[in-house]
Formats: C-alpha cells, sequence, structure tokens
C-alpha cells in the first residue's frame, strides 16, 4: 500500500511518549477504498450472481462498512509503520490509536500514542562504594543442617501413655479448610505433621498442642496480605483439626552407618560429614556474598540513574515475576493478555526498578561495546547442555530455530559480562554482625539477600 502524500507531525508526550498524527489526503483515500471493493466484488458470492460478478453498488450496499473498516486499519498499519521507520522511533507495546469512520471522498486522519523504549544517558557507574554483611558460617548451622538430615531419615514410634498432643509430637489426624464465604467441607483431608517445630502454621501448631485425640478444634485466622491470590487476600480462613494418632519422633544416630547411608560423596564418617557440610556452607556464603554485592551495585546504579519507564515495559515485568513465582503457567494462558492492575500496588516499585537495572546495564553496554565473546557462547551452550543432558550440537540447533532464542542468549551474556565490570568496580566493605546460615538460610538465601535474577527485556 502507498503511503505517499500523507503528512504527519509528531507531539513530544514525554521522554518516553509520543503523539502522532498523519492525515491522509482524500485521493489516496478514495483509490484504496475503491481497491479494496474491487477485490471484495471478486470475493463475494451473492445469491443470483455468479462469483465476482455481482454488482459493485449492491456489494458496497451490503459490504461497506466492512470494507471501509478493514481500509482505515490498513492505512494507519502502514502509515504509522512508515512514520516510525522514518523517525527511527524504538517503540514498545502496542500503540494506542484513534480514528473515526473512514469517508473515501474525505481526508483521513489518525493519532497514535506510542511507547518508546527509554534510552537515558546513563551516568555515575565508574566507581562505586557498598558496604554487605559478612556472611559467616557458625557451628550451629552445621549442627542444623545434619539434625534436618537426621530428621529426614526419622521414624516414629507411637504414643500409647498420654492421650494429649504436646510439642513435637508425629501427629496424624484430618484437616477442613474453608474460606470465608464457603462452608465447611464434610470430609477432611489427611494431616500428618511434627508439630511445635514451625512446620504449620503458627495459628494450627497452637490448637493442636494440647489437643486430645479424637478431639476436633476449630481455629480462624486470615490469609496473608501478600497472599499470590489477590482474591484471598486477608480473607478469614477456618481450619478444623482432628488428631487421630500421636507419635514420637526417633532421629538416627550419626554414627559412620548413617552418614554412609547419606551417599554424599567422599564423606563415609560423622567428622567427614560434618567438613563437608561446613564447606558447602561456605560456598553458599562467598556465593551470596558476592549475590549481595551485586546487588547493592546495580541499587546505587538505579539511585543514581532515574528515568522515565513506559508503563508497558512495567506491567511486562510483573507478568515475568508472576511467571518465576508460578501465579501465571504459560503453557495454559496468554502471559501477555493477564491483566496485572491488582499486582502494580505489591509489585510495580520492584518491576520499576527491575526495568530501570536493565535499561541502564543495556546502555552502558552499548556505550562500553560490551558483546559476548565465542568463547563466552561456546561456555554458556556447555552449561545449558550438562544442565539438560543433551549434546551442544543439540543446544545449537535449538537456538538456531528461532533467531530470538539466539538474541536472549547473547543478551544475558552481554548483561552478565556488564554486570561482572560494575562489579570489579565496586570498593567492598563487609560489615558486621556477621549472619549465621543454618540449614533453611542455605536453601533460602537468594532470595534473602535480594539475589538479582536474569532480566527478560520487554516487548
Amino acid at each position: 500500500m502507498s503511503t505517499t502524500s500523507s503528512s504527519s507531525s509528531i507531539e513530544s508526550i514525554s521522554e518516553v511518549a509520543r503523539k502522532v498524527s498523519v492525515s491522509i489526503p482524500a485521493e489516496l483515500v478514495e483509490r484504496e477504498y475503491r481497491s479494496a471493493l474491487t477485490k471484495a466484488v471478486s470475493k463475494v458470492a451473492m445469491k443470483g450472481f455468479r462469483p465476482g460478478k455481482a454488482p459493485p453498488r449492491l456489494v458496497e450496499q451490503m459490504h461497506g462498512e466492512q470494507v471501509r473498516f478493514d481500509v482505515a486499519r490498513e492505512l494507519v498499519s502502514s502509515h504509522l509503520e512508515n512514520v516510525v521507520k522514518e523517525h527511527k522511533l524504538e517503540i514498545i507495546g502496542a500503540p494506542s490509536i484513534d480514528f473515526g469512520p473512514l469517508d473515501p471522498t474525505k481526508e483521513f486522519q489518525f493519532t497514535a500514542e506510542l511507547a518508546l523504549y527509554p534510552q537515558p544517558k546513563v551516568e555515575g557507574y565508574d566507581k562505586f562504594k557498598v558496604e554487605v554483611p559478612r556472611v559467616a558460617v557458625a557451628d550451629s548451622a552445621v549442627d542444623q543442617s545434619i539434625l534436618e538430615l537426621r530428621e529426614s531419615r526419622a521414624t516414629s514410634r507411637p504414643i500409647t501413655d498420654r492421650q494429649v498432643v504436646q510439642s513435637r509430637d508425629v501427629i496424624q489426624g484430618t484437616i477442613k479448610v474453608a474460606i470465608e464465604g464457603e462452608d465447611m467441607p464434610e470430609r477432611g483431608e489427611p494431616l500428618a505433621a511434627q508439630v511445635g517445630v514451625g512446620k504449620l502454621t503458627p495459628e494450627l501448631d497452637a490448637a493442636i498442642v494440647g489437643l486430645a485425640l479424637g478431639e476436633e478444634r476449630t481455629v480462624e485466622t486470615e490469609m496473608p496480605k501478600d497472599h499470590p491470590n489477590a482474591n484471598l487476600r486477608g480473607k478469614k480462613v477456618s481450619y478444623q483439626v482432628l488428631v487421630a494418632s500421636i507419635a514420637e519422633q526417633i532421629l538416627p544416630e550419626l554414627d559412620d552407618d548413617f552418614v554412609k547411608s547419606l551417599n554424599r560423596g567422599e564423606a563415609k564418617t560423622a567428622l567427614e560429614l560434618k567438613l563437608q557440610i561446613r564447606k558447602e556452607l561456605e560456598q553458599i556464603a562467598d556465593r551470596d556474598s558476592k549475590g549481595a554485592v551485586q546487588t547493592a551495585v546495580l541499587k546505587q546504579l538505579v539511585e543514581r540513574n532515574q528515568f522515565l519507564v513506559p508503563q508497558v515495559m512495567i506491567d511486562n515485568e510483573i507478568r515475568s515475576m508472576l511467571v518465576r513465582f508460578g501465579v501465571i503457567d504459560p503453557a495454559r494462558m496468554d502471559v501477555e493478555k493477564v491483566p496485572v492492575d491488582s499486582f502494580r500496588e505489591k509489585l510495580g516499585e520492584i518491576a520499576l526498578e527491575r526495568v530501570r537495572t536493565m535499561v541502564a546495564v543495556d546502555r552502558i553496554s552499548e556505550a562500553e561495546k560490551i558483546l559476548p565473546t565465542d568463547s563466552d557462547i561456546d561456555e554458556a551452550l556447555g552449561v545449558i547442555a550438562s544442565q539438560h543432558n543433551v549434546s551442544i550440537d543439540d543446544v545449537r540447533k535449538y537456538l538456531l530455530q528461532d533467531q530470538s532464542r539466539s538474541i536472549s542468549l547473547s543478551s544475558e551474556l552481554m548483561r552478565t559480562k556488564t554486570i561482572d565490570m560494575l562489579v570489579e568496580r565496586a570498593k567492598v566493605e563487609y560489615v558486621e554482625p556477621a549472619t549465621d546460615i543454618d540449614g533453611e538460610k542455605a536453601e533460602k538465601i537468594e532470595s534473602e539477600l535480594g539475589h538479582k535474577e536474569p532480566f527478560a527485556r520487554g516487548s
């Protein structure tokens, strides 16, 4: 479709928004309309006429409105694309377009509001001074990890000399759950757990301890304010618990036979197991101390470079976060069409900071001309191949099937190299008091220290 002879203007709404106004002369509108009508005549089947032989006037009477709408849409699409290319606008998301009915005898006008990918001038990334907690591995952390290993192999022995639940008992029974507005179900679900050790919610622990066998107790509480399901936040929930049996937890002895049964590498004795666990926790501490440095550096980078970000990029990042949290299943729904209004209050600021970080890092990569080398790519392919137990050639073929996959990998490697460069420029001071790592913290260390996940550029 020709786009000559039209006129356009661009109004700056903000750093990341433009309003485009386009006027298309009546001669061009009429020409495109007549061409579209001729095509419609050739395709329309009308009773009493051979295919393609219906009178244009009759076709226009019956299908003119649809033809005019289709022509208007095509005119908008082609002319807007021409304006974007002419002015080299890097737009993101779908434009907001406004146009009225098309009259083939008159000039056709439309406006479009475009969101632009931010192009800030990033400054202040030559040096950083950060303070992060020194993460130490205490003896109690090793002991806690070993206790958890023993608990994973624990057995139980029925308690017959009392009928009331005490803390640390292993109970079996049933539980019924009713959310506010629902009736309590007639049948309960099986419940088996150790009480008084933090494996149940505090309300359930308090309700079960002191409960007699065969006795039923109801406890009411509220759903967390940050529950992933916005419809459940703050709602009242009732638990109805019945205990059928109680047992004592029997931990295996920490001896050589127990250690050998774990099949944990070369550890064959209790001492070797303790040394191995300490080494593993120290590796976690070292890795996540580095992660904490990275987080602090990127936070300073964003604080030094505040710039506007289109809402569409923030919303796309919220969707990506919801996928990572397991709230959205991309295999069952179109992620791009998921509304995020209810999540903006909770996740909006975090998403904004992540997007700003991603954009700032990309701009630094461009300024410093940082690109992944062939060896960087080969190393990354090797890691992917090892993780999925396939050959490097298979990974290469997979990436070649879709160019966006290769681009995504290159972008991730570029950002990683750029972030590594920024971290190298940081003067790090480890501050006290030290933070002990126990078994549970070792598993959750990434989230507790704010370890950054790879960024995904919005589209």
